[in-house]
């Protein structure tokens, strides 16, 4: 018998989409409950964690960029009181 873990609530949201195909909508609508901050379209110098913090979690995590960004995002989710971060931008 085969089993799923249930699924894991802090994994991250992408948003991905053409240009003009709605996806601000759709970054729009899962920030509104709570747990859920999907900053604009990433803009790093824009998303105003500190930035100290951030390098220094960068540092201290693998050393990869997936984890930079998880990172990065992260630090934006609990700037906004969140548990979970995305991202959107047009593919």
């Amino acid at each position: 018998m085969v089993t799923s873990a249930p699924p894991c609530p802090v994994r991250p949201v992408f948003v991905l989409g053409c240009p003009r195909s709605g996806t601000t909508l759709l970054q729009l609508t899962p920030h509104a409950p709570p747990g859920i901050a999907l900053p604009p379209e990433t803009r790093f110098h824009e998303l105003g964690p500190d930035a100290g913090l951030v390098a220094e979690r960068v540092e201290d995590g693998p050393p990869t960029l997936g984890s930079a960004l998880g990172i990065s995002l992260g630090a934006y989710a609990e700037r906004h009181g969140k548990v979970r971060w995305g991202d959107k931008r047009p593919a």
